[in-house]
């Protein structure tokens, strides 16, 4: 295995980010080895270790990557992307479901149980704010960007898309954009999801959102082309694994 080229890692929730974003990403990095940590949930509901914080719950999936085969060094950036779900929205604007599953819509999630949706928002929240605001974890470069509501919301305007329909949704993506890192890029940074320029102002959209934006974390939005704003555009291969 060649380690030559230094690893620009990606922490995900599913396999479906690493099926929709994985060919594309490894074009536009193709000076480096783009490689995937799946953490197969979401690592922002997660209480993180006793007396520690959500940085801990980052340095995990590193440690989970690296195993014996790697160590820190050999790790360029970690970038990690996650869903917001809502997470600031008010406990106010979470309502009783009247069916058998919870969904979001772009004001309410109508949730089975509600004191769950509130403790789990709680937690996304302290999680979150943490992470935002990282500039490295582990002595490693580290930055930490959102789809709003979550990823199929972002890239096919669907907010409560099935496990079927994901997987699908995921494919299609991989399908349009994968050989055409540029036309990615345009769709990241132009789109009118897009939340571009500063990256710590674009948290501030989340995080401490006005009146007008009090639902932000469920509309749809996305900073994940503020990671593209510097790059040159590339269209060269790089190597793609996924580390589970």
């Amino acid at each position: 295995m060649n380690k030559t080229k230094k690893i620009v890692l990606f922490i995900v929730e599913g396999r479906t980010e690493k099926t929709a974003l994985g060919t594309v990403l490894g074009k536009i990095y193709s000076s480096e080895k783009v490689k995937f940590n799946i953490v197969k949930g979401d690592i922002l509901a997660q209480n993180p270790p006793k007396e520690k914080d959500a940085t801990a719950l980052v340095e995990e999936r590193i440690i989970d990557f690296c195993e014996d085969i790697y160590t820190f060094s050999d790790i360029k950036e970690v970038i990690h992307i996650g869903d917001m779900d809502g997470a600031f929205i008010s406990d106010d604007n979470i309502e009783q479901s009247l069916t058998e599953k919870t969904t979001y819509n772009l004001t309410t999630i109508e949730a089975v149980n509600i004191d769950s949706i509130v403790e789990r928002n709680a937690i996304k929240r302290k999680n979150i704010k943490v992470l935002s605001a990282q500039k490295n974890i582990a002595g490693i470069p580290y930055r930490f960007f959102y789809f709003a509501c979550n990823m199929e919301h972002v890239l096919h305007n669907v907010m409560n898309a099935t496990r079927k329909e994901k997987i699908f949704l995921a494919d299609a993506f991989d399908m349009e954009y994968g050989d055409d890192p540029e036309k990615f890029i345009e769709f990241m940074t132009s789109s009118s999801f897009c939340v571009n320029g500063d990256f710590d102002d674009s948290w501030r959209r989340m995080i401490a959102p006005t009146a007008d934006d009090a639902v932000s974390s469920l509309g749809r939005f996305c900073n994940l082309g503020i990671c593209f704003s510097s790059l040159e555009k590339k269209g060269s291969k790089s190597d793609i694994e996924t580390e589970l």
